[in-house]
């Protein structure tokens, strides 16, 4: 069980308005191949509001954004007088409901004691998570490549694109694609480089401007670029490195990703819309990055754009617009591709 105070809380909801005032998360025995932590998906999570006006928002909101993104937060969602009940559906629906009924229990008679609510615990697994496919985030739209695994236990590199000119950017990047194959949730995940000759004389330094999304999740994947200013290259060998945060860890943070709830390859663009799935606004400028694929997995290119609305209310969708361009000025060829976006809290 994990008590959750201002620091800890992940949300950034505790103690502050419309928020709640008391959170604890559980982890299940009953499922398995669990991760080091207490995400909702390994058991469940109970928020307490002062009022049964913001639990119901809290509520709805949690409801809107699993039917939005299924594949990022598919759980039971209960209200129970002040309070919102969310288990995992890994357990079967009886299971999910005696944890409804011990806290209508609770909420009841909060001085008797309530033992069996207590979950049953197990030392959770720490083995290397599942690579997950690229779309498995709500935060990524497109297509689904073929993407390789990558190396256990780290932030693993697991695409790079040519070197060269990027449209919307202004100097020449190495397109990347990085999968979190840590037992943990990850964010402000940073590649940093270095172009060389074959020889191992170093030509230039490089870093990412940063990836989208921010959160990660152990399996899923982050999309971005390394910026090499506007340095000509040709036949550097490029060593490529990613670091990264834990979610918990990272007390601060204001990134804010946004979901892409609808992303099409329409002439010689990708468009669709994104939408602020968090509980407070976001600000701009709004970033989209697209990374076009072959069929067979391989990298080709990357993309960026600002959407024209530079901020969104919690629950707003925008459109967004990106251009794939050769440097000649046609269209680049772009069989497969993957979109994400970003920007930050209020």
């Amino acid at each position: 069980m994990e008590n959750y105070t201002q620091r800890t809380d992940v949300n950034h909801l505790l103690g502050r308005p419309g928020g709640y005032v008391s959170k604890a998360n559980w982890v299940d025995a009953r499922i398995k191949d669990q991760v080091p932590g207490f995400d909702v998906a390994d058991g469940g999570s109970v928020e307490v509001f002062t009022n049964l006006g913001d639990a119901k928002s809290r509520l709805n909101y949690l409801v809107s954004i699993g039917k939005a993104a299924p594949a990022l937060m598919n759980e039971y969602d209960y209200l129970v007088g002040r309070a919102v009940l969310r288990v995992s559906t890994t357990l079967i629906p009886s299971e999910a409901a005696e944890y409804k009924k011990e806290t209508e229990g609770v909420i009841a008679n909060p001085n008797s004691s309530h033992e069996q609510c207590t979950p049953p615990h197990r030392s959770v697994s720490t083995k290397p998570p599942k690579p997950l496919a690229a779309k498995a985030s709500g935060f990524i739209g497109g297509g689904n490549p073929p993407l390789p695994a990558g190396a256990p236990g780290k932030l693993a590199i697991v695409a790079t694109g040519p070197y060269g000119d990027s449209t919307g950017t202004n100097g020449k990047t190495v397109p990347v694609v990085v999968r979190n194959n840590t037992s943990q949730i990850m964010t402000n995940i940073t590649v940093t480089g270095t172009a060389n000759t074959k020889g191992g004389e170093l030509l230039a330094t490089g870093r990412d401007q940063d990836l989208y999304p921010n959160v990660v999740r152990p399996g899923e994947i982050t999309l971005g670029y390394v910026y090499f200013d506007d340095k000509q290259l040709p036949n550097a060998v490029f060593k490529l490195e990613a670091t990264g945060t834990p979610q918990a860890s990272d007390e601060y943070d204001t990134r804010a990703d946004l979901l892409v709830t609808q992303a099409t390859h329409r002439g010689g663009s990708v468009v669709g819309y994104l939408k602020n799935g968090l509980p407070s606004g976001v600000t701009g400028p709004i970033q989209v990055y697209v990374l076009c694929f072959s069929t067979q997995g391989r990298l080709l290119a990357q993309y960026e754009a600002f959407t024209d609305q530079d901020s969104a209310a919690p629950g707003k969708s925008i459109p967004f617009v990106v251009d794939l361009l050769t440097p000649s000025g046609g269209s680049a060829s772009c069989p497969i591709f993957l979109a994400a976006a970003g920007a930050h809290t209020d």
